[in-house]
Parts: structure tokens; sequence; C-alpha cells
């Protein structure tokens, strides 16, 4: 009887620990009383770069857990409280936080600093494609915030780590202005990670390498890896759109398996925050069609990994995205 009492004392007091690992009004509460710099983000990404330049002059919250698809995405209550006690809010923009611009737009109107982190890629695309910034197209219908025409661009920036630091020079430089007496501090941060971003160039740019030009062809979920494709000379092929909001139709599967017979492509890849079943339909639609497809392993796109895993900093998350692809594509698994 004694036993059975404190076995049922420690399975209870067991869940208590683990409530207590997690309480997001404890974690709001720390965030509103910190004496940091306190710096809201909306997606993974983002707080990762923060991280690196701010150190422990910044607290950051992200708004967007691991795994979390930031097409779709729709804030919560509390998220909204994070965004009105927020020093600087950064999200990353050119519409990929589609459905958060209505509370980043109601945000701003309170006179919140509110920072669009690509905007700095889309003033160098335009102008003459400064610094070799060349943003990849996007028509469909105007989008909420920035009207460019009726032309949007591809808002997954980050696979091609060049734009990847013209952004990290923007944040560091608006953080400098914006807290000046911490100038110098944010810069020294920021010329470490430069020096990490450029170690990660030569990194992709040697397991590129190893692909032979014909060989390089990309087949995803969705249209996310442009840049990474632009960057690194790969063909990119994907069932679904820029935006995970898009739908596959039987039409599109249909079209990619073609492809993927006619480019001889063997392997495809899941992706960390799009369903797995698109894949699956096409790869029973090549078996059908007497073409074997296999998964070359999962991708990270739109978010980087959990905390103790894999592709937990940007960093990390290209390694272990280049590492999938050559390794899978040169049959190495």
């Amino acid at each position: 009887m004694k036993k059975r009492l404190l076995l049922i004392f420690v399975t209870i007091l067991s869940i208590g620990l683990l409530a207590g690992c997690s309480n997001p009004k404890k974690d709001y509460k720390n965030f509103v009383n910190s004496e940091e710099i306190k710096v809201v983000t909306t997606i993974s990404l983002l707080a990762d770069m923060l991280k690196n330049i701010g150190g422990n002059k910044v607290v950051v919250h992200q708004l967007m857990k691991p795994g979390v698809d930031p097409h779709s995405y729709i804030p919560t209550k509390l998220d909204i409280d994070y965004l009105l006690s927020a020093d600087v809010i950064i999200f990353s923009g050119i519409h990929l936080e589609a459905q958060t611009s209505e509370a980043l737009r109601k945000v701003a109107d309170r006179e919140s600093i509110v920072i669009e982190a690509a905007e700095i890629l889309v003033q160098k695309h335009q102008n003459n494609n400064e610094d070799g910034v060349m943003l990849i197209s996007w028509t469909g219908e105007e989008h909420e915030g920035h009207d460019h025409g009726n032309l949007m661009y591809d808002p997954h920036f980050w696979f091609d780590v060049n734009y990847w630091i013209i952004v990290t020079r923007y944040v560091t430089d608006e953080l400098s202005r914006l807290f000046p007496e911490h100038k110098n501090y944010f810069e020294l941060r920021y010329q470490s990670y430069l020096t990490r971003l450029n170690a990660l160039n030569t990194y992709l740019d040697t397991r590129v390498n190893e692909v032979p030009i014909e060989k390089r062809i990309l087949f995803t979920a969705h249209d996310a890896f442009g840049y990474f494709g632009q960057r690194h000379g790969f063909k990119v092929n994907a069932v679904l759109g820029i935006s995970t909001e898009d739908e596959a139709s039987t039409k599109d599967i249909e079209n990619l398996v073609n492809l993927a017979i006619e480019d001889n492509v063997e392997v495809i890849f899941i992706e960390s925050s799009v369903p797995q079943k698109t894949i699956d339909a096409i790869i029973e639609s090549a078996r059908i069609k007497g073409h074997t497809i296999r998964i070359g392993g999962e991708l990270f796109s739109d978010s980087l990994g959990n905390p103790d895993g894999k592709g937990s900093t940007y960093i990390d998350m290209l390694k272990d995205n280049m590492d999938t692809i050559v390794d899978a594509i040169l049959n190495k698994k």
C-alpha cells in the first residue's frame, strides 16, 4: 500500500514538474519584466539571428515555434500581448507571414518599432540589383502592406547565405540606430557572426561541388528552395507553390512525376513544415508509371529544428539541408 501511494505521489510530482517546464503566462511575465531590450520575431530563423547579434543585451521571443508553417500561421491572443509589449518587432516580410500581417499592421499603428527584415533586399533588387540581389518574382495578387505592382517576390531569401548576410547587416544597423549605447557591442557580435557565415558559404560550396552539374536537380514539397537553386546551380521543382497555402491538384502531381521521369530523378525530399501526404502521392503516381522515386530525407524550409535537435540554428540548418541533399543525390546513405 505504501509503495502504491509513493508511486502515485511520484507520478503527480513528475506531472507537476513537467507542467512547470512550460508556463506561457510565466514566460510572458518574465519577458515583460526583463530589463534587456525586448525583441519579438515571427519566425525561428530571425530569432536565431537576433540572439547572435543581440547577445545579452536582448531578450528574444519568437511567435512561431519550430516546425510551424509561417504562411498559414494565425496569431493568438498571447502573441498579440507579446507584440504590444515588445520594444522592437522584427518580421521577415515579402508576404511570408501572410496571416500575421493584420496583427503586425495594428501594432505598427500604435507607433511601435516594427522592422521588415527583407525590405532591404527589395530595395536593393529594385535599385538595379545592388550588391547582386536578384529576387525571384512571384506573380500574384497585390499583397497586404506592400504593393510592388502586381509583382511579389519569393520570401525564402535565407537559402542564399549572401542575402542572409545583407539582412543581418541591415538588422544590426537598425538596432545600433535605435540603441546607440550598444552600437559597439552589436557590431562586434555581427563581425563574429559574419565570420561564421562566410565559413558556412565555403562549406556549402565545397559540398555542392561534389554533385555533377547534370545531377543538380531538386524535387521538393513546396517551392521554398528557389534561392538555393539560384545560388548553387540547382534546377528546382516543387509540387506546391511558393506559399504552402496553395493546394496540389492531381494535374500538379502528374506534371511533377513526368518531369522526374524526363530528368531521371530518383529522389524527392519532404519538408519539416509541410505534410508528407503530397510526397506520398507523387511516389505512388511514379510507381504506377514504372518509375521509382524514393524519399531522400527531410529538409528544413520555413523553420529551424527543435532547440535540442538537428537544424536548431541557421548555420546548422543550412549545413544539414546541404548534407541531406548531396548525400541523397549521390546515394551515400
